[in-house]
């Protein structure tokens, strides 16, 4: 069966995590949960992106913000809060992170630690210390959660280096990390159809970590036809970012396209409502 390019929108910091937990309301009486059965279907997003860098000590956390089982959730594994310094890697929070993890997501990320940050300029250092945990995840993985390799770098020696030391690991597929551009991302990709990657059984999800430009969204869903037919609908790709939780902060929303203020510049945006359904909207930004 085709798939339909996937976006998990990020919004489990801030705010709405409080918002969530209380089920608030709007005005009209419609729940501020837009991935719930509760909220309209033809608008439900039943997608959504959880981060064990800032909840994993809350194992229950899916039910606590009301994520459904019918919700396709992603577990990233907050390996960019370690490379920061907001978590201090050891072994113990390797372990908190992971069973968390299975707690909470339906696929996740294993625990990379991305050459960022406290670890610019240390890519060997980032690169070994995250191929132990995946050792570790691989081998304690129950099957709960469908676990994905990640792949890191910041040019092309870089992300083909990490990709032939982790490629023989058991996971379900591929997250790829660090592209500060969609040609990064299109190199990997064009990395993993030369080693035949997409031609592995095992894999049936690739992830773009954080990107998530609208001119972006029309390529990838186009990339994801591509992968459905090479792949025979095997494959899954999707991305995430916080997006639409910064979006009120920089004095921007979104809106049907037939609405068109005078006082507002248009952009078109491409909003993924479902896996069967998709809707051109307006992006309105005050001028």
């Amino acid at each position: 069966m085709d798939k339909n390019f996937i976006y998990f929108p990020s919004l489990s910091a801030g705010s709405m995590v409080s918002a969530f937990k209380k089920n608030t309301k709007f005005e009209d009486g419609t729940t501020t949960r837009f991935f719930s059965s509760e909220y309209p279907a033809e608008w439900r997003h039943p997608y959504f992106l959880i981060t064990a860098g800032h909840h994993y000590k809350k194992m229950d956390f899916r039910q606590q913000i009301g994520l459904e089982d019918d919700v396709f959730v992603f577990g990233d594994s907050g390996g960019f809060q370690i490379a920061t310094g907001a978590l201090k890697w050891d072994t113990t929070i390797r372990e908190k992170i992971f069973h968390w993890l299975e707690a909470n997501s339906d696929v996740a990320a294993n625990l990379d630690i991305p050459p960022r940050a406290t670890y610019e300029n240390r890519f060997n250092d980032s690169m070994n210390i995250s191929f132990d945990n995946f050792k570790w995840f691989e081998k304690h993985q129950s099957g709960k959660t469908k676990f994905l390799n990640v792949i890191q770098g910041t040019y092309s020696e870089e992300y083909h280096e990490w990709y032939h030391k982790f490629k023989d690991f058991d996971f379900n597929g591929w997250c790829i990390g660090g592209p500060k551009k969609l040609v990064d991302f299109m190199y990997v990709v064009a990395l993993m159809l030369k080693e035949r990657e997409f031609e592995k059984k095992h894999v049936q999800f690739i992830h773009l970590l954080g990107i998530s430009k609208i001119s972006d969204f029309y390529i990838l869903s186009t990339l994801q036809k591509l992968l459905n037919e090479y792949t025979n609908g095997r494959v899954q790709l999707s991305t995430d970012s916080s997006s639409p939780g910064q979006y009120p902060v920089f004095g921007t929303y979104l809106h049907p396209e037939i609405i068109r203020p005078k006082h507002l510049q248009s952009y078109i945006f491409l909003k993924m409502q479902n896996i069967e359904e998709k809707h051109i909207l307006s992006k309105e930004k005050k001028v």
